[in-house]
């Protein structure tokens, strides 16, 4: 509910790697700015999704997983262009 309310597009960034017992992941995290106690803007990251691809890390994959997470979070028309 937090991202569909966000105002203006949600930039987001995937990262993909193999864990040592040969399993394919993808997180999902998006940046964004607040106001500091000392009223300075600072950035905030947050972790979005954590998923397991199925076998590798194609772009076929890749694409799939995240298609599916912008529909579950009901935010594919808000991300622009995701950072690999």
């Amino acid at each position: 509910k937090l991202l569909q309310d966000q105002e203006g597009e949600i930039p987001i960034t995937l990262d993909c790697w193999t864990s040592p017992n040969h399993w394919a992941w993808m997180s999902i995290t998006t940046t964004r700015t607040r106001k500091g106690q000392d009223d300075t803007d600072e950035l905030v990251t947050h972790l979005l999704d954590f998923i397991e691809l199925p076998c590798l890390h194609s772009a076929v994959n890749m694409a799939e997983a995240l298609a599916k997470f912008l529909k579950e979070y009901g935010i594919e028309k808000k991300v622009s262009s995701p950072s690999i």
